[in-house]
């Protein structure tokens, strides 16, 4: 026997079929049928719900607790200006003597100018077991005590855009009715930032049941969130208050990846996501990134990617140290799922200088000639008008103009520069002199 206060182990395994088809019509067809081998299997919700309902006594019920075959299929169709059109069906037995739950459902959803709105319409049957009352959710229940169920639902929703600047906001209204209840919600959610890392909603509903005999239309549910996005992560606070419970909260989340380049912290990943790296690429954001940013080593987290899909991988240099940039700003890779891939991006280091080079006659120097730096690497070539752009990391020292292979082919730029000052850019006028 279990001694009190403790569960017994459980276990299964679930096996998934699905088909997934998109017509040329622009129909998407998904169908999916689950098995399950034996009532211990159970999804994490159903864990911690399982085991709240040991540890408080408070029963716990869930429609996917103890399935054992299950099958669903959804219709989506696209009308084009008239919006889309949804259909789903699904059918569910139980162990333990549990009844059948079949579900269908009609949605419809579209939006004028910049205001979405949707139209829902469920309906479930199924068999109440008041037996359920009296027996923990590992007890089988006695069909004695079953009675058919039948609900219809329907539901209204609209979101109406109030943004300005950066600030993006949103209201919106959700109204549910069914033959026993009837609830309304009303929330406003909000971004702001490039890249919205500071986002917040608050919200306020009620739910009156119709055998209730109260009159009152107060909220009897309130609350709000906020979370920051940072680049080690997400900081989270949230509240929630209803007539008999309130609910307050602290979270963070992230991600630390130890690689051969050190440890880089990030925001909480997806199983498939990218390690980049961009040497001296400090400050550079990562588009998509949940607030992730180039590191002082020169690596970043990109915390999601879709497996066996091309993904753009982009860094932002506007806001990355002036003394480097990228030789390319983007790069496209196609992972496998659970992959941690890493994504190298070459930069250039030095301070940000535009030469305008003259030759000792007056004349200037062919266009498309060839500049190399001291190490004898290539670091450019000159524009129109004798202009020359480069990233140079030393203090000192001299460039070497070249356009072909003659001795009287090339000549050379000495230079002389403050690396410490605070400009972005350089601008010198310079002889370029015949070796």
């Amino acid at each position: 026997s279990t001694p009190p206060g403790r569960m017994r182990a459980q276990q299964g395994w679930r096996a998934e079929l699905s088909y997934s088809k998109t017509f040329t019509t622009g129909t998407n067809l998904v169908l999916a049928a689950y098995r399950y081998s034996t009532n211990g299997f159970r999804d994490l919700q159903d864990v911690l719900g399982v085991r709240r309902e040991a540890k408080t006594g408070i029963d716990y019920y869930s429609d996917t607790l103890h399935q054992r075959n299950r099958l669903s299929a959804t219709v989506s169709q696209p009308l084009g200006r008239l919006g889309t059109l949804n259909l789903s069906a699904s059918t569910a037995d139980y162990y333990n003597n549990q009844s059948r739950i079949t579900q269908l459902q009609m949605g419809y959803s579209n939006q004028w100018r910049n205001i979405s709105y949707g139209v829902n319409i469920a309906r479930q049957r199924t068999t109440w077991d008041y037996d359920r009352f009296y027996h923990g959710v590992n007890e089988p229940l006695d069909v004695s005590s079953r009675q058919k169920y039948t609900e219809t639902t329907m539901s209204f929703n609209v979101s109406i855009p109030l943004d300005w600047g950066e600030n993006r906001t949103s209201v919106a209204m959700n109204y549910n009715q069914s033959s026993q209840s009837r609830s309304s919600t009303v929330s406003m959610t909000g971004s702001s930032g490039e890249n919205s890392d500071l986002s917040w909603s608050v919200y306020g509903g009620y739910e009156r049941y119709r055998n209730s005999n109260s009159d009152s239309s107060a909220p009897t549910t309130f609350g709000g969130n906020l979370q920051q996005n940072t680049r080690f992560g997400a900081l989270r606070a949230n509240y929630d208050q209803g007539d008999n419970y309130r609910q307050e909260g602290l979270g963070a989340s992230g991600t630390l990846v130890l690689h051969p380049g050190g440890l880089t912290a990030g925001p909480y990943t997806s199983d498939t996501f990218a390690l980049i790296h961009a040497d001296g690429a400090q400050g550079a954001i990562v588009q998509n990134g949940q607030g992730a940013v180039v590191d002082r080593f020169g690596y970043a987290i990109l915390p999601s990617l879709s497996p066996y899909r091309v993904n753009n991988v982009t860094l932002d240099t506007r806001k990355m140290r002036s003394d480097a940039e990228l030789t390319g700003g983007s790069q496209q890779i196609v992972p496998y799922a659970g992959a941690i891939a890493r994504v190298n991006f070459a930069t250039i280091s030095g301070k940000a200088v535009l030469i305008s080079v003259k030759m000792p006659d007056g004349g200037i120097p062919p266009m498309g000639a060839d500049v190399f730096n001291g190490e004898g690497t290539n670091i450019g070539m000159v524009g129109q008008s004798g202009q020359i752009y480069a990233r140079i990391a030393h203090p000192s020292g001299s460039l070497l103009v070249r356009w072909g292979t003659g001795a009287n082919q090339r000549c050379r730029v000495a230079y002389q520069l403050d690396l410490h000052t605070k400009e972005p850019f350089l601008y010198l006028n310079k002889i370029c002199e015949k070796e």
